[in-house]
């Protein structure tokens, strides 16, 4: 990508987002819809990312509050809304309605649901549609090419099996990037002495998951016996990661 084409870029993604906001969000989102019109913000004003300054920042706080308060973050499209629109009305013209309909069931109809830990406060939810899905995946290959990733590397994701977003990103980073990767579930699953048994046959170059599982299941090898020469790095996720236990993991 030139240069000319990175700030024709930058440019257009205030545009696109206004249209995302005032053509998909907003008419659909009792959250945001009420939020907008309460700060009197006009999503086709946003034309600068200086202008992103006015829409206030979502906070966990917001989102708390039982399934009747999620429930206001989730887009619920209104069929007849949609159908008249112009651009729904020449795509069904020049594709047909049926692959309109399915371009909408893309957009709006949630697949998966992930889940914070609840930890701090109850635990809140997030659903993914198929096109979030695709952003996730799209999300997972970056966070390979950050970490210089290589597709002949062999990987083992121990984050558990959860409806965890960190499970789910490393899941959808793997076959998105193309790389050969086993997930255990965690030490709930396998234990850490199958999780132990597993990488020893598989000899993985890279470990996925919980600092503090990490570096349990690499303790335990050390006291085991089990070598893993070719491991070259750690990806860490689903918690706090201080220096100390960087360091310890180093």
């Amino acid at each position: 990508m030139t240069n000319r084409t990175k700030r024709l870029a930058l440019r257009s993604q205030p545009e696109r987002l206004a249209r995302y906001l005032a053509e998909t969000v907003l008419p659909f989102s009792p959250y945001y819809g009420r939020l907008f019109r309460e700060q009197k913000i006009d999503p086709r004003s946003i034309r600068t990312r200086d202008d992103l300054r006015r829409i206030p920042f979502t906070t966990k706080t917001d989102i708390s509050g039982g399934p009747e308060k999620v429930r206001e973050f989730v887009l619920q499209p209104d069929r007849e809304v949609l159908a008249r629109r112009p651009r729904t009305v020449v795509r069904a013209l020049l594709r047909g309605r049926v692959a309109v309909a399915a371009g909408f069931e893309r957009e709006f109809r949630p697949l998966i649901l992930t889940s914070t830990t609840g930890r701090s406060s109850g635990p809140v939810p997030f659903v993914y549609t198929a096109r979030d899905i695709a952003n996730l995946r799209t999300s997972g290959i970056r966070v390979m090419r950050v970490c210089a990733a290589e597709k002949d590397m062999r990987m083992m994701n121990l984050f558990p099996f959860a409806p965890h977003l960190a499970f789910w990103l490393a899941h959808y980073a793997g076959t998105g990037f193309g790389v050969f990767m086993v997930s255990t579930g965690g030490g709930k699953t396998m234990g850490t002495e199958g999780n132990l048994r597993l990488a020893d046959r598989l000899q993985p170059e890279v470990l996925i998951g919980m600092p503090t599982f990490l570096y349990h299941v690499l303790s335990e090898a050390l006291e085991t016996g089990v070598r893993l020469p070719k491991l070259m790095k750690l990806v860490l996720g689903g918690e706090k990661a201080p220096v100390g236990i960087r360091h310890k993991l180093r």
